[in-house]
């Protein structure tokens, strides 16, 4: 999952080995959170047109497994 807040970019899991995890996931249907539930604190603003891109990729992370998508997000 890649987090784009005005073309600053965060990663889930980031490229580093501090927080990079590997989940073994038998088959069938399953629901993976990824980034947790979170309560935007107020007097913060607001902000629109940021970015949600999700995509599986290889175990080394250098391509992509099937398709991704993108999910547009903001908050008032």
């Amino acid at each position: 999952v890649i987090l784009d807040v005005f073309g600053q970019l965060f990663f889930a899991p980031s490229f580093s080995s501090f927080d990079q995890y590997t989940v073994d996931v038998t088959p069938g249907l399953h629901t993976i959170i990824v980034l947790p539930e979170f309560t935007w604190p107020a007097g913060v603003g607001s902000a629109s047109n940021l970015w949600f891109y999700a995509g599986m990729t290889d175990p080394a992370v250098t391509g992509l497994l099937g398709n991704y998508d993108a999910v547009p997000f903001g908050w008032e």
